[in-house]
């Protein structure tokens, strides 16, 4: 049996604020609003929590009473630069058998550790009227963001495992080369997936995260 052990740092921001609802339109077009879709568009709720669910959640503590002083706390104050950040760690195990063809995966199990790190905000007793609305909005746009980067890990995951499975060599010395070579390819696509996914979403401006 044999074990191997990668981090994957997906240092993913989301800009600033505010998506709650999704809109599906002519041809599977979707965007991201916090006002009404647009008519004909299909509607449906967005729950930050939810979409989080499988993802440990550290917060950092952030403060201000108003927009201008919570926007700087949260820049002065957020992991590596960013108001939200995503980890996902991927640790597997796997079995061979051997018998005239050679080497192959007999069976493989795998653990994916996921992470994100978030704003949290108490408001105080002389806020800005509406600030924690405007809050509540950006954070869950911002999870809804975080979130895609951790399917990033989520689908190199699963992506793995089926690729592992249909792995063989002539004998086993040459089958964990060939497996580490694939971990390593299925990396660098997911890594190209996550830079793809902060260019198409403009770091999650097209979510809703921007804070306003």
């Amino acid at each position: 049996m044999r074990s191997l052990f990668f981090l994957l740092i997906g240092i993913f921001l989301s800009v600033e604020a505010a998506a709650l609802e999704k809109c599906v339109g002519a041809g599977g077009k979707t965007t991201y609003s916090d006002s009404a879709c647009p008519s004909g568009a299909k509607r449906s709720a967005l729950g930050g929590d939810a979409a989080l669910a499988d993802a440990q959640i550290e917060y950092y503590q952030v403060q201000g009473s108003d927009y201008g002083s919570l926007l700087a706390s949260m820049n002065a104050n957020g992991p590596n630069g960013f108001h939200g950040f995503t980890t996902w760690y991927l640790n597997y195990e796997y079995r061979t058998r051997s018998g005239a063809a050679g080497c192959a995966v007999d069976s493989v199990t795998t653990r994916l550790d996921l992470k994100v790190k978030l704003p949290r905000w108490a408001p105080p007793g002389n806020a800005a009227s509406g600030l924690g609305e405007r809050y509540d909005r950006y954070l869950t746009a911002l999870r809804i963001h975080e979130d895609g980067h951790l399917q990033t890990g989520r689908d190199f995951e699963s992506n793995f495992k089926r690729s592992a499975l249909a792995l063989s060599a002539p004998d086993c010395g040459a089958l964990d080369s060939a497996l580490r070579a694939q971990f390593d390819q299925l990396l660098k696509q997911a890594n190209a997936r996550d830079k793809n996914y902060d260019t198409n979403t403009g770091h999650g401006a097209t979510q809703g995260a921007v804070f306003r």
